[in-house]
């Protein structure tokens, strides 16, 4: 008797660590306060980002992939010699997806328009270039 149930908790534990092993893995977020600085006497513009990582889509209902997005937004630009100037918009940025042929998964690439502060005698222009976000 003791021999039969050794078995059967065996199996069990193989079952079990094969389905764990075939879950996929749940996406996770990390939150980051990211600054660009414009030069000597020219400020700098922060933003926040949200990464999303391990996001996953199905192809053809067989096929697992993962990719990352990342959520950019709360802009603001920072003057050497005021406080801060909050700029609307957003961007939001697709990385490492198989895109959208034959499955649900998005297209890579950047998703927002540039933002345009006007100032008396400045200009700031923010803008999604190679996978990131810029400023001049």
């Amino acid at each position: 008797m003791h021999i039969a149930n050794a078995g059967l908790i065996r199996f069990m534990l193989f079952f079990l660590l094969t389905i764990l092993v075939a879950l996929p893995s749940a996406a996770t977020q990390q939150i980051y306060t990211v600054t660009i600085d414009l030069g000597s006497g020219n400020g700098s513009v922060t933003y926040t980002e949200i990464a999303t990582y391990n996001i996953t889509c199905r192809v053809d209902a067989k096929y697992t992939y993962y990719y990352t997005r990342y959520n950019d937004y709360s802009f603001a630009y920072h003057p050497v010699s005021s406080s801060q100037i909050p700029m609307a918009g957003t961007f939001t940025i697709i990385s490492g997806s198989p895109g959208s042929y034959r499955s649900n998964c998005p297209n890579n690439g950047i998703y927002g328009s540039p933002h345009t502060l006007l100032q008396k005698d400045y200009q700031v222009y923010v803008y999604p270039q190679n996978g990131g976000v810029h400023a001049a």
